[in-house]
């Protein structure tokens, strides 16, 4: 396959000719979120779309440039580019950020199609939105946390308190305590900064707080805070406890101190989504992946299943069988004190 890279109006334009049948290629534009391709999470959503190119006829632009721009009018600008200049007939933007600029474009332009990932946008025929089941990974990975920790004290920390985020921290919360009534969970969020995101781009507050934690006994962390998460990580390495990472499979970033990772498969997603969009039958609305569609799971925990013990993997299967089958009714947010 020939990649030709042009540098337009601030676009790395990529033609794809894949090994479709298509008469004319799709445009395909696909915005990063925060982070830009240097995100685990935006990387898996570009690898989906560069899988379907393998086997689909799709021109792709991709535009990381306004990944971490805080300004909504760049991001209607980096909509209006693709559209206006790049011929995009659809447009994939990861990450909650876009909403309100995918809201405004897909109202301009009803004949595009436009997906956004990891975020929810109704009532517009021409948007589909990839949401994940986040509640259910997290509540597998607090079931595997009520059934390996010492202490019986858990944390997790998040990036910040927003609904993504609190998702995350019910499940894993609701998974402890169906587990491991007597266990003790502590919840904390690293910024409320909602201009920067600045909670999932710390590591060093990630470090900080879950040492804290560490120190006071927890000996199991769940973090569900982007680049901070690697801080998390750093700290359960240095004080030989357990982290539990998040999206992407974390575990070799500190081989046999990261329990598991809560992973979502975000490449599968997009993939479904742009082979919707060729075979001409986009479906708008929210789409959920969990559990049972493959969506949401745990890592294969290659470096400590040993230490984990075939009693408890078994115990955990169970257990994760019982939520694809919607026997467990798990919680999205936590309560309110």
């Amino acid at each position: 396959m020939q990649r030709l890279a042009v540098c337009f109006a601030f676009l790395l334009v990529l033609c794809l000719p894949g090994a479709g049948h298509a008469a004319e290629p799709l445009t395909v534009a696909f915005l990063a979120g925060a982070g830009g391709l240097k995100s685990p999470f935006n990387q898996l959503a570009y690898d989906g779309l560069m899988e379907a190119s393998e086997n689909l006829s799709l021109e792709v632009i991709v535009d990381t440039t306004l990944a971490d721009a805080n300004d909504p009018a760049l991001k209607r600008d980096a909509l209006k580019r693709v559209i206006e200049l790049g011929d995009a007939e659809y447009v994939i933007a990861s990450g909650s950020e876009w909403v309100e600029a995918v809201q405004q474009s897909a109202q301009k332009h009803p004949d595009v199609y436009y997906t956004l990932v990891n975020a929810r946008l109704e009532g517009l025929d021409n948007v589909s939105c990839i949401v994940f089941a986040d509640q259910e990974g997290g509540y597998l990975a607090g079931a595997l946390a009520a059934l390996t920790t010492k202490t019986g004290l858990v944390g997790f920390i998040g990036g910040m308190d927003i609904p993504e985020i609190e998702s995350f921290a019910a499940g894993y919360a609701a998974g402890v305590h169906d587990v491991g009534p007597r266990a003790s969970v502590y919840v904390e969020y690293i910024s409320d900064d909602e201009e920067t995101f600045a909670g999932f781009r710390s590591p060093e507050q990630g470090y900080t707080m879950a040492s804290r934690m560490y120190a006071k006994g927890v000996d199991v962390i769940f973090a569900a805070a982007g680049a901070s998460g690697e801080g998390v990580i750093r700290a359960a390495q240095e004080t030989g406890a357990w982290a539990i990472g998040v999206d992407y499979d974390q575990d070799h970033l500190a081989a046999g101190h990261v329990l598991t990772s809560v992973v979502k498969q975000v490449n599968n997603a997009v993939l479904l989504e742009v082979s919707s969009v060729v075979a001409g039958k986009f479906s708008p609305g929210v789409h959920v992946y969990g559990v049972k569609n493959g969506g949401v799971g745990l890592s294969p925990m290659t470096y400590t299943r040993d230490v984990i013990g075939k009693g408890v993997l078994e115990a955990l299967k169970e257990i994760e069988t019982k939520v694809a089958d919607g026997e467990v009714d798990i919680p999205k947010t936590l309560p309110r004190q």
